[in-house]
């Protein structure tokens, strides 16, 4: 019994992680849309720099990028936790059937 809360600990931990990057995903979505520092009102645009190279998104192409980032994080906390539930499922099934070859014939019947 110790060594299977032993195989659960890790598991555990990462449902517990999954949780957290999901909720984060969430922190973002909410009335105000920012660039930067401030909040960005429907006639703004948004300046964003990378390598060099400057890209300007409107009202609406920073809402739907926010959007994307914010459904991206979510799966992947989803999927922490689809991993992590599927690894403790494994290891609960794995020392059932342990268990079971650890039965001698007479005590299975």
């Amino acid at each position: 019994m110790k060594t299977l809360i032993g195989r659960l600990v890790l598991p555990g931990i990462c449902v517990l992680l999954g949780w957290g990057v999901y909720a984060f995903g969430g922190i973002g979505e909410g009335d105000e849309l920012r660039c930067g520092d401030r909040v960005m009102r429907t006639t703004d645009t948004c300046e964003h720099v990378t390598n060099g190279a400057t890209r300007t998104n409107d009202y609406d192409q920073e809402k739907a990028e926010s959007e994307r980032l914010s459904n991206l994080v979510k799966n992947a906390g989803l999927g922490i936790m689809g991993l992590a539930g599927l690894s403790m499922l494994y290891v609960l099934v794995s020392s059932g059937v342990q268990a079971a070859r650890k039965k001698t014939p007479a005590q299975l019947q």
